[in-house]
């Protein structure tokens, strides 16, 4: 069917009734002990309605009933994947990556050439489907459909054969190794002061493409989400951003300084802004100009700062400072000034905190052995709305996908899980 084109929506209007499709003739079957015959004649009114209210209806349903779906007859069969309505709704119901980097995987699979794709697949996937893949990639439900049939070939696959395509050395401990959102780089951090950016190159090998230098340990080294920047931490109070050029190569495009060792560096949103937060030092918010030339936008308070967080929306940030560790909740506003929005104090030392992937609550873990949970306000405030308790150190706080429940691991032994309930979380 190509009624459907890859930018139609289902918000169209209804069309008039069209001719009723033909089920194909079903010989006789068995159900409940009883024979079953399928017969023509029998009117569906679903398979009268157009395309569109049919797909309307199709998205309420889940993986398993759309399996079922296009079990009923061929045209089915043939709708459900035309439509992609097995991929859409595997998509919905097991997120195959987190929905904050779900835009920035999408709009990463898009950018892949053919050469790329085929070695994607290549593992997992025969001629045959490679190539019809590969020329649906215009089409709007591509990213998804790519993803869904990759893991499902992954899913077959009983044993893999693992073959060793680099081995990268450093002088000293290597603290992480990342590759960029396309997979067409990869950088690692060290503590011999340097981190090393290598390029995939169309043959399969890896070559490096360049080191940058600290004057001392580099303990972070991440992408921005389209893969064209690189910011690197060190314990030298640095953090330089690197740039990918025409030519494949990498060139310094700022350093970013504070006055103690660098505890975290973070792109924002999609990636023209970064957050860097010094030990006892301040977080600092460097953007990106259209001219290509990183400037300093905003700096925050020089207290005794331990670490600092960013929501996935980029619009919110936790700060925890202070011998009393007090928390500190900035929220972004549409002209984007960063104001204090809520402050809390806790009784004892503070631990990780994580935002839900909705950016609309908080868990903050503590050495009381308790997690806060709160609640974004409509007025851009936070407001306390549930206290999970332990009988020892609370290591680990999450959000599931859904935001609706999250859970805690306790060195007593024990995880919790809570769950909203008429605004509160309540123990599950």
């Amino acid at each position: 069917m190509d009624s459907m084109k890859s930018g139609s929506s289902i918000d169209e209007p209804v069309s008039t009734r069209p001719a009723q499709p033909q089920l194909e003739q079903a010989p006789t079957g068995v159900s409940a002990g009883r024979d079953v015959t399928l017969h023509n004649n029998n009117e569906s009114l679903f398979l009268c309605l157009t395309d569109v209210p049919k797909l309307r209806i199709i998205r309420y349903l889940g993986f398993r009933e759309i399996i079922c779906l296009a079990k009923v007859c061929k045209y089915l069969r043939d709708f459900v994947k035309a439509e992609k309505a097995l991929e859409r709704a595997w998509s919905r119901r097991f997120p195959p990556f987190p929905s904050p980097h779900q835009y920035q995987l999408k709009n990463t699979i898009k950018t892949k050439n053919e050469h790329q794709l085929r070695a994607w697949l290549k593992p997992f996937a025969d001629t045959g489907t490679i190539e019809s893949l590969i020329k649906q990639q215009k089409n709007i439900h591509f990213p998804v459909q790519l993803l869904f049939t990759n893991s499902k070939l992954m899913s077959l696959c009983k044993e893999f054969e693992l073959v060793e395509k680099l081995e990268i050395t450093h002088g000293d401990r290597v603290y992480e190794a990342n590759f960029s959102p396309d997979g067409q780089h990869l950088v690692t951090a060290s503590r011999d002061n340097t981190a090393k950016i290598y390029g995939l190159e169309d043959d399969g090998s890896w070559k490096q493409k360049a080191i940058i230098i600290h004057y001392n340990w580099v303990r972070l080294a991440v992408f921005s989400p389209d893969g064209r920047y690189l910011i690197t931490a060190s314990l030298d109070g640095t953090a330089k951003i690197y740039g990918l050029e025409d030519d494949g190569s990498w060139e310094e495009k700022a350093i970013i300084t504070h006055n103690n060792y660098v505890v975290s560096a973070t792109f924002i949103g999609d990636g023209r802004r970064v957050v860097t937060v010094g030990f006892g030092d301040s977080v600092k918010i460097t953007g990106r100009g259209n001219n290509g030339s990183w400037e300093p936008k905003d700096a925050f308070h020089n207290n005794t700062i331990w670490s600092s967080r960013l929501s996935p929306d980029g619009h919110h940030m936790i700060i925890i400072y202070g011998a009393k560790f007090f928390i500190e909740i900035l929220g972004q506003s549409a002209a984007g000034l960063w104001a204090v929005t809520s402050t809390i104090q806790t009784e004892s030392g503070v631990g990780p905190a994580h935002f839900s992937a909705d950016s609309c609550h908080l868990v903050i873990t503590t050495f009381a052995h308790r997690a806060i949970i709160c609640d974004l306000q409509a007025d851009g405030s936070w407001k306390k709305m549930g206290e999970i308790k332990h009988d020892a150190l609370i290591k680990s706080a999450n959000f599931s996908a859904d935001c609706l429940h999250v859970v805690t691991a306790s060195e007593d032994h024990k995880a919790k899980i809570h769950s909203q309930n008429a605004g509160s979380w309540e123990e599950k």
